[in-house]
């Protein structure tokens, strides 16, 4: 539908920002990370900082970067760093008395970067209350943080718990491609392999 509706927009400087996210959100249905990532990037680079839509943009290229750095479909190389500066919002450096700018860490509200930095503990919260946020708001949003949350407790060293959140994901919204990329990329880490081998 999202493909769709992408296809239905008509072309044109105005309304280009919403066939841009159309088409995103449509690669990230299928689980196509690294495709969705190279359109958004793409499409920042097009617009620049005085753009209307910059903001949105931004935030959007580093979420979805972000995603494709944790399943492994993009290098981390450069890709790290533009996730980071793209996820910063304005508040998120103030003026020092000394007159340094201070930055707050762009990861502090987004689990999967939390899990890059290797704070698995503190991702682990941040995808729980994402999971809770987005069960009252649509069945896609609720699977993909069930997806979120099994990538977090992954990199604790919980495969059981990521096995069943995914289980969980795919009774929320059966066949939805996310779930299975996550259980591809779940079971051929560390934690599934320690597993295996101690059975």
């Amino acid at each position: 539908m999202v493909e769709q509706l992408a296809d239905l927009i008509p072309e044109g400087p105005e309304s280009e920002p919403y066939r841009t996210f159309a088409r995103v959100q449509a690669l990230e249905a299928h689980a196509d990370d690294a495709a969705a990532a190279a359109v958004a990037r793409a499409y920042l680079d097009r617009i620049g900082p005085s753009h209307s839509a910059w903001d949105t943009a931004r935030a959007l290229f580093g979420e979805v970067m972000v995603q494709a750095l944790i399943m492994g479909t993009v290098p981390l190389a450069d890709n790290l760093a533009a996730a980071e500066e793209a996820l910063r919002k304005p508040g998120d450096s103030y003026r020092h008395p000394s007159g340094a700018t201070i930055r707050l860490e762009a990861e502090d509200d987004e689990p999967l970067l939390m899990v890059l930095h290797g704070d698995t503990a503190k991702s682990v919260r941040a995808a729980k209350r994402l999971v809770d946020a987005e069960k009252r708001a649509s069945r896609a949003g609720h699977a993909d943080a069930l997806c979120t949350y099994a990538l977090c407790v992954c990199a604790a060293g919980d495969i059981d718990a990521a096995r069943a959140a995914l289980v969980d994901a795919e009774r929320v919204l059966p066949g939805r491609p996310r779930i299975g990329a996550t259980r591809t990329r779940i079971e051929s880490s560390p934690a599934a392999t320690i597993r295996l081998e101690d059975r």
